[in-house]
């Protein structure tokens, strides 16, 4: 990858970041603190049927994407997907209305089930088709087209989400439904610019009956165990929020959400910025027939990611009460606990992830099924006996140990060399070392002056890192 497009990906994801930030502060700001509790619920089942119904499938098309381009047969496939996605969405819908009628949690309760059974729709649909055809774009190295995309629909998403609310009624799924509905107007352009590449491109294929049939059985292979896994997946990220939501209510499911919540979309923000720079070239070289090719190829991968990783944890940690009183005006003060703890947890998730890329790349998921499931089981007893005693940072806790069994047992079950773990022993100690320095060095500093600074230093660091470790 050259200079320029590190540079598009890196500036892009800044942007995106800055975005993430300015929609916490703004969903704090205009939401009651029961809406914000029903913000994260909403987030939570959304997930649930992007995580089980739409990403094995959307996985499956990231994994095969440059086959098909070559072979012609692209087009078909995304217009296949579109379709699936609108499926989905509708299905979302009306299970959630089944929910909300038979008064599960807040559902049905909280407000009319029309309006979150719809809000439900929008919100699956607008990121499924978003967060599929628009990476696309860089999956296939359109990485201008991807960034614009990508933070002009982000931006828009919360401006018309802000306007919304401060119009209709500072209720979470007004906001839900704005940016939903943003997410499917770039998600369609996205399609589009796709579906008009692939037609200047290539030949017109279509898919016919036998291609279908061909195409449905390493579907269902690939699919079924992702599918599977991850919904032990969603109960290992999400499943405390209807929980805590049950047996605490809203305003606790608020501080706790807003903690851990952070927590996640910065570590995935900047996760997501790593998948940006490295899986194209991943994804490509997982063709290879070879066996140890593809052995070297995920381990360059690893080498690259986790000793940034490492040092955005110690950051995070580091600053998190600074993060909050950014990100909320100082109106949660007790969420920064939540993030710190939350860290943990999705630093040990980031290296999960890691390790089903390489089941990805030899199409081979179910050993990953189980290891969710344990570390399912694990978080979801730990929240449990978190509210029996009512202490519910034990929550977040019960994550970094559900996550981390889940990892150490992926790593078990999945890799097939323990030379395929190498890291650069410099490397982490140089990712320990300066972030913790930059960390001592504004503890002291006024919050929006000691993130800037912060964040620009490990900026430099980890560009610098990244690009002595690229590959071309």
């Amino acid at each position: 990858m050259n200079k320029s497009a590190v540079l598009t990906l890196g500036i892009g994801r800044l942007l995106q970041i800055a975005i993430v930030f300015l929609t916490y502060r703004a969903v704090t700001d205009v939401l009651p603190q029961d809406e914000v509790g029903f913000f994260f619920l909403l987030q939570a089942l959304a997930g649930f049927f992007g995580l089980i119904v739409v990403n094995p499938v959307g996985t499956f098309l990231n994994r095969e994407i440059h086959g098909w381009e070559k072979s012609g047969f692209l087009r078909p496939g995304l217009k296949a997907f579109l379709g699936f996605s609108w499926l989905a969405a509708i299905f979302a819908g009306f299970l959630i209305a089944a929910l909300s009628l038979f008064g599960v949690g807040s559902l049905g309760a909280h407000e009319p089930w029309v309006q979150t059974s719809f809000t439900t729709l929008v919100m699956v649909s607008g990121a499924t088709i978003a967060n599929t055809f628009i990476p696309l774009l860089n999956i296939l190295e359109r990485r201008f087209s991807f960034v614009v995309l990508t933070v002009v629909s982000q931006a828009l998403a919360l401006g018309f989400s802000y306007v919304v609310v401060l119009r209709s009624g500072a209720h979470a799924s007004n906001w839900m439904l704005a940016t939903g509905a943003v997410q499917i107007a770039f998600g369609l352009f996205a399609f589009g610019l796709l579906v008009r590449k692939v037609s200047s491109d290539s030949p017109p294929n279509s898919l016919s009956t036998a291609h279908m049939k061909e195409m449905a059985a390493p579907l269902w292979s690939f699919a079924a165990p992702i599918a599977i896994a991850n919904f032990a997946v969603w109960g290992l990220m999400q499943g405390y929020r209807p929980l805590v939501e049950n047996f605490a209510g809203l305003g606790a499911l608020s501080i706790i959400g807003l903690g851990l919540g952070l927590a996640s979309s910065i570590t995935a923000s900047f996760e997501a910025l790593v998948h940006q720079v490295f899986l194209p070239v991943f994804y490509r070289r997982s063709h290879s027939e070879d066996l140890k090719t593809r052995e070297r190829n995920w381990n360059h991968l690893w080498r690259a990611c986790v000793p940034s990783y490492f040092g955005l944890v110690v950051v995070l940690m580091g600053l998190s009460h600074h993060f909050v009183d950014v990100l909320t005006g100082g109106s949660y003060p007790q969420a920064g606990l939540y993030l710190a703890i939350g860290v943990g947890a999705e630093f040990l998730r980031m290296i999960g992830n890691l390790v089903v890329l390489y089941a990805q790349s030899e199409r081979n998921m179910k050993p990953t099924r189980l290891p969710y499931y344990i570390g399912a089981a694990v978080a979801f007893a730990g929240s449990l006996y978190a509210i029996h005693i009512g202490e519910l940072q034990y929550v977040a806790y019960s994550l970094i140990i559900g996550q981390g069994a889940a990892a150490a047992f992926l790593i078990k079950t999945v890799i097939t060399s323990k030379d395929m773990l190498k890291l650069n022993i410099l490397s982490m100690i140089r990712f320990l070392v300066v972030p913790s320095v930059l960390v001592y060095l504004a503890k002291d500093v006024p919050a929006p002056v000691a993130l800037g600074g912060v964040a620009l230093g490990m900026g430099i660091l980890t560009i610098h890192y990244w690009w002595q470790v690229r590959e071309k």
